[in-house]
């Protein structure tokens, strides 16, 4: 029954391994299966060779958040098995690369030493050594279904079959992983499939590639460990879906109410949203809105500003002048931009500041969220800088939705 299906799979790997690509295209698997999905990405701030995972929550019912530990794990490399061995359910699947299990903990460069540290000492009192062959036996012991890929293997055959070389394709090991999660948890091929053509739409080359590998791995994962009886599709089967991150869908909300400019300074985590403002910046309008606006397209300009105190003062003039504005900001940007704000409220300028918090003090952790600006945004600007309207919304649907 598909109300029953509840999963939680984790992606990990080295930063610019493609965490992010493999993430969207497994929550696109899912999604054409037919459930709701809610990701989550922990990631380093442009520190290639990092750790960073993909957290993945499948359920009919609409998820708000992941949970641990996992169903499965798609280790991209030995550090992720040592990273989230101990996040792993009984049960649950590791998918990992042959060529890894040679590799001592020690040897793992990027791996911070507290977490080596921590993992060397739990691996001790369980008499495991720290290497990932013998990590993956105990898993196994525990009741862990390993799923070793030959990836280079795999790679040469899929090759061969385009009639190419192993460089070009070395790319689609990611989606030999998803391949093989999707064949042992008894999702088709053909699922796997149209989450490529969705993810790489318009890059025929890409597809292709990806499209083979995937039947390769399929094939292989068939022939080597079975494929699960298939997972029943979920409620949402063959209905139109979309794929959107916060970012996203701020953005999108902001062009359905009519905003006409957006400033801002680039900025993790906001600057995403003002990316997809300027790829959507002029957008066609369905048949009603058309008739009701009187205009086929609704245009939005982008601008970004020198700084954020700039980019709120730009907002600013624009309102002034009769525009519908909004910027967008975060953590010390918010900081940088009291004295706008105070202007902004003593000469009741209408304007909308998306403020994309991070964790902790100063300049923050940039890619790790928190609430910790919540008393700052109630409170922003000096003098008597009130009153504002500060809504704080807790989902995509709020985001949209609240007035």
């Amino acid at each position: 029954m598909s109300e029953n299906v509840d999963l939680d799979v984790m992606i990990g790997g080295p930063q610019g391994g493609g965490i992010e690509s493999s993430g969207q295209m497994t929550l696109r698997v899912f999604m054409i299966k037919g459930y709701d999905v809610f990701g989550i990405r922990e990631y380093h701030s442009d520190i290639m060779g990092a750790h960073s995972y993909y957290n993945i929550r499948v359920r009919a019912k609409k998820p708000r958040s992941v949970r641990l530990p996992v169903d499965a794990l798609l280790a991209l490399d030995a550090e992720a098995i040592f990273t989230h061995y101990n996040e792993l359910a009984p049960g649950s699947y590791l998918i990992y690369d042959n060529d890894s299990l040679s590799t001592r903990m020690d040897r793992i460069a990027p791996m911070e030493p507290e977490t080596k540290e921590r993992v060397r000492e739990d691996l001790k009192e369980k008499g495991v050594e720290p290497v990932a062959s013998e990590l993956v036996k105990y898993l196994s012991k525990q009741g862990v279904k390993t799923v070793g890929l030959p990836l280079k293997d795999l790679l040469k055959v899929t090759a061969d079959r385009l009639k190419t070389s192993v460089v070009s394709v070395a790319k689609t090991v990611n989606t030999m992983t998803i391949t093989a999660l999707s064949a042992m948890l008894g999702i088709d091929l053909a699922a796997v499939e149209r989450s490529i053509e969705l993810y790489f739409a318009g890059r025929k080359s890409i597809i292709d590639s990806n499209v083979e590998a995937a039947r390769v791995t399929y094939e292989y994962v068939k022939e080597n460990y079975g494929v699960a009886k298939p997972l029943p599709d979920g409620p949402h089967r063959n209905k139109v879906r979309m794929v959107a991150t916060g970012n996203d869908i701020v953005a999108m909300a902001k062009m359905v109410g009519g905003v006409t400019l957006e400033t801002y300074y680039p900025i993790t985590p906001s600057q995403d949203e003002a990316f997809y403002m300027e790829s959507h910046r002029v957008f066609d309008l369905d048949e009603d809105a058309a008739r009701s606006l009187g205009t086929q397209k609704m245009p939005a300009l982008t601008l970004q500003a020198e700084d954020e105190l700039a980019a709120l003062n730009m907002a600013i003039g624009a309102a002034l002048a009769g525009a519908r504005v909004a910027t967008t900001t975060s953590g010390p940007g918010l900081s940088l931009m009291n004295e706008a704000i105070s202007f902004a409220v003593m000469a009741e300028v209408p304007v909308v500041i998306s403020v994309w918090m991070r964790t902790g003090p100063s300049t923050g952790i940039a890619t790790r969220q928190g609430q910790g600006d919540l008393l700052h945004s109630m409170f922003a600007g000096h003098g008597e800088a009130l009153p504002k309207i500060v809504l704080a919304s807790g989902d995509h649907i709020e985001a949209t939705t609240t007035p």
